[in-house]
């Protein structure tokens, strides 16, 4: 295939969020999302949350071969200047990590963001909260 036939099909390809999304499931690289509606009491819905599982994107990025072989390739060389959680005394003197060196580091944060104008009576009232993570052992231009 030419260079530019590659370049066509790409663009093709990812030409809108909807073509994107479809190609992403027609080639079984897409977690779809999930939600959990919380029990009602007396009739009133306590809420609901939407999540991806992680369980299901980690079996699709070990999926991949050049992904698997960061996590049993060489490691990288450690430095004086701290860039990660692998670099601290912490995970040095970690047992688990000394015992499983290719364990996954998966590194949690938090958020919370106000999707409506914060200014105003109904201030906190839209807030939502964030939970993402990061998995650490990947080279940072892959993270």
């Amino acid at each position: 295939m030419s260079i530019e036939n590659w370049f066509d099909t790409v663009i093709q390809n990812v030409s809108s969020d909807y073509a994107l999304v479809n190609y992403l499931k027609r080639q079984n690289l897409l977690v779809e999302p999930g939600e959990y509606v919380f029990p009602a009491k007396d009739g009133i819905s306590d809420g609901n949350y939407h999540y991806v599982p992680i369980l299901d994107v980690l079996q699709k990025l070990l999926s991949h071969g050049d992904i698997k072989v960061m996590f049993t390739s060489n490691r990288l060389i450690r430095a004086t200047v701290y860039r990660g959680f692998a670099d601290g005394s912490l995970y040095a003197n970690d047992p688990f990590f000394s015992e499983h060196p290719e364990a996954l580091q998966i590194q949690l944060y938090i958020d919370e963001l106000e999707l409506c104008n914060p200014i105003g009576a109904k201030r906190s009232k839209h807030k939502v909260t964030a939970v993402y993570y990061m998995v650490g052992n990947l080279h940072p231009r892959y993270r």
